[in-house]
């Protein structure tokens, strides 16, 4: 199956984007990340992926680099994309709050 690409607004200064790539309905490879309008920039913020060796949420600072890693490498990457999808749903306002109050910067 051919990869499928995501993005919807979630408000007027964030959206999430996503990249999925499955085969008989197991999930191969997927990317799930959350952006912020900051400054007339858009900044990649959290970024889910299982690249190097399984899911993983990258939190990060607004120049790209990382602040944290969490690792989730007892969940497949079924259970990673619907981890990842439901994290942002459920803490994107504050994730926003905490960005814009600067404590992805330290």
């Amino acid at each position: 199956m051919p990869p499928k690409e995501y993005r919807f607004r979630l408000s007027d200064s964030a959206y999430v984007t996503g990249y999925l790539l499955s085969e008989r309905g197991a999930v191969i490879d997927f990317v799930v990340k959350l952006h912020l309008l900051f400054e007339g920039r858009s900044l990649e913020v959290i970024r889910f992926d299982c690249a190097h060796g399984g899911p993983h949420k990258d939190i990060l600072r607004p120049d790209g680099s990382k602040h944290d890693v969490k690792k989730y490498n007892y969940l497949d990457n079924r259970q990673g994309l619907k981890l990842a999808i439901q994290d942002l749903k459920e803490h994107w306002i504050v994730t926003t709050q905490l960005f814009d109050h600067g404590w992805y910067t330290d």
